[in-house]
């Protein structure tokens, strides 16, 4: 049975009752009610142990073994901003960012065969900043970084590049 998502089409929510619908809500609350109670990560206790790899830690650290150096899981996202930029700002809001969430200052290592979260402690974010002469440049470059690997282990696993195209 499909849905179709777009377009309105008869898809299987259109054919419900309301009160069907309302069945189904209540059991995918439920369901994931009952999952997460299982599934909380329990909270670090400063100088314990090291986390083991969440589920989508263990895909990519697996990726990483089976295909060193593949930019499979990268996400690379572009934004383009018009008009004066505060450089500065950014980096503080980079580093803010950084300093808020564990998972940006995180790599992976194996440890007695055991793949483990290594969280560091906060540090700037680097910030690189390149003079680009046009669109096509920027795309270019905008391309090549998405397809550069990470290297779990030594991280930073966040990379940050402003391509300027203008003053």
């Amino acid at each position: 049975m499909s849905e179709q998502r777009a377009g309105g089409g008869s898809g299987l929510r259109d054919r419900l009752t309301p009160a069907q619908k309302e069945k189904l809500l209540q059991d995918v609350l439920r369901k994931r009610a009952a999952s997460t109670a299982d599934e909380r990560i329990p909270r670090r206790s400063p100088g314990g142990p090291p986390p083991p790899l969440s589920f989508a830690q263990q895909r990519l650290w697996l990726v990483d073994r089976m295909e060193p150096g593949s930019p499979a899981y990268n996400l690379a996202y572009a934004l383009r901003l018009r008009g004066a930029l505060d450089v500065d700002a950014l980096r503080r809001s980079l580093d803010a960012l950084v300093r808020r969430h564990e998972t940006l200052r995180t790599t992976l290592e194996e440890r007695g065969g055991v793949p483990v979260q290594v969280i560091h402690p906060p540090a700037p974010a680097a910030l690189e900043v390149v003079r680009v002469s046009g669109e096509a440049e920027a795309a270019r470059l905008a391309a090549e970084e998405a397809a550069r690997p990470f290297d779990l282990a030594a991280g930073p696993l966040l990379r940050c590049t402003l391509l300027r195209l203008a003053a």
